[in-house]
């Protein structure tokens, strides 16, 4: 069950009754509040913790994002919320060095991904940025968190702040962006030295590229479910409704009853809070279709591809007959 003022109420005495740092070890894994703390009563209380506790049963700190405490307490009447970034009194840390990076790098490969993620980050995956170090790839904002002199927290900083700190240090940063299709890797340390000139035949010809590097990696994926899925695609059918494309009747039985279903708002703007979903939430697509309403951000709506489609089918007004 989601809080409600009476929770809060509650978890407010509970925090009362046993202390800051026994309540942080209950319910946000002993991690001190940096960014967000509700004020009440002339006291302040850890506000992702207390949102985190307020749940019934308490929620899991690691699987929620503090954006849902800073959203849903002021629609329950705890409006004042403070943002310790503008207190002159938040402590200072001593900035990385490289030395301190190799040492977290060290740290990072002793104790594994998911330990160094949930003690820098509150488990949250990175979204795009890694550090390249001998054949490894280290989340950046996690690394850079963990460098600090204390470490501090993940949320006090930005990648504007982390990236050229890094690579001011020497350290070489790599790129995972989304795409369509899920994660693929941009090399940003290794963009073309050479472009090839794309009008010249024999240049397009001897055009070659080093891939095949082994790297290990972590990627942040979107939980789905694959029966509402198979419950859309039996409703809607095996035929696109962009371009009216059947596999089926071009591939005969191998294709028969495949089609893609294309979520109409994607997951990713859920900003990771899982809602609801219905048959009413998807439109069947052809694999060439659902690449194309994904070319641009937001998507294109299933009318507005049809409307492409037919401009292009239309024949040129020059065309002879």
């Amino acid at each position: 069950m989601k809080p409600t003022t009476e929770t809060v109420i509650e978890t407010i005495a509970e925090f009362d009754q046993i202390g800051l740092e026994a309540f942080l070890i209950k319910y946000e894994k002993g991690h001190h509040p940096t960014t967000y703390v509700l004020s009440w009563n002339k006291r302040e209380y850890p506000m992702k913790a207390l949102w985190v506790a307020s749940h019934r049963p308490a929620a899991n700190p690691s699987k929620l994002d503090y954006r849902e405490a800073l959203k849903g307490l002021p629609k329950l009447g705890f409006t004042d919320i403070v943002n310790l970034k503008n207190s002159a009194s938040r402590e200072l840390a001593e900035k990385p060095t490289y030395d301190s990076i190799i040492a977290s790098i060290e740290e990072f490969i002793r104790v594994g991904t998911n330990a160094f993620l949930e003690k820098y980050t509150n488990g949250s995956m990175p979204k795009s940025k890694y550090v390249k170090y001998e054949r490894q790839l280290i989340p950046m904002k996690a690394l850079w968190a963990a460098s600090h002199n204390p470490a501090v927290h993940h949320r006090d900083f930005g990648y504007k702040d982390a990236e050229p700190g890094l690579m001011a240090l020497g350290f070489e940063i790599r790129t995972i962006k989304r795409d369509a299709d899920g994660f693929q890797m941009i090399d940003s340390a290794e963009e073309l030295k050479y472009e090839p000139d794309l009008d010249d035949d024999e240049d397009l010809k001897q055009f070659e590229v080093q891939e095949g590097e082994r790297f290990r990696r972590e990627a942040e994926v979107i939980k789905r479910n694959r029966a509402i899925v198979l419950v859309a695609k039996a409703l809607y059918g095996p035929v696109c409704r962009g371009c009216g494309f059947d596999f089926g009747k071009v591939y005969g039985s191998i294709g028969n009853g495949f089609i893609e279903a294309h979520h109409i708002n994607p997951l990713s703007a859920r900003d990771g809070i899982s809602e609801p979903t219905s048959v009413n939430d998807f439109a069947v697509l052809c694999s060439n279709c659902h690449r194309m309403v994904h070319t641009s951000t937001p998507c294109l709506t299933v009318e507005q591809l049809r409307s492409a489609i037919e401009r292009a089918r239309k024949p040129s007004r020059n065309a002879t007959s």
